[in-house]
């Protein structure tokens, strides 16, 4: 990383001394697909921090984004910080709330491509049928 930033994030700033963790997402400035989830900022073993989580270079869980950043290059999108969270529940129900707000798993770009890359939603793993 270049810059004052040691990280590729954007929009809100990043604090993992005040919070637990934050949504995100992540734009493929290619096509316009998008990607939402969550991030922690360290690490717990037994209820006690442990050490920094790997945040400030995290890229995606999502094997669809992963591959689309090998084949577009990583300067092909965005990294952009939705909200911080202070607590695990509500980290947890942030990211489930806004994916929801967004309807991840049904919008589309066009009748063969989904506007999202999310899969499932906090274990929702369908997309149904009416849509």
């Amino acid at each position: 990383m270049t810059g004052l930033t040691d990280h590729h994030w954007v929009g809100r700033k990043p604090n993992p001394v005040k919070y637990f963790g934050f949504t995100y997402l992540i734009t493929n400035l290619t096509n316009g697909r998008m990607y939402v989830g969550k991030k922690q900022y360290w690490k717990y073993a037994k209820r006690k921090q442990q050490k920094e989580s790997d945040w400030k270079v995290y890229q995606s869980s999502s094997k669809y984004v992963k591959e689309d950043i090998v084949l577009h290059g990583v300067k092909s999108f965005e990294f952009r910080i939705l909200k911080n969270y202070k607590t695990r529940g509500g980290l947890v129900y942030g990211e489930a709330n806004t994916q929801h707000k967004r309807d991840v798993l049904v919008k589309r770009l066009n009748k063969n491509l989904r506007l999202y890359y999310n899969a499932q939603i906090a274990g929702i793993k369908f997309i149904p049928k009416e849509f």
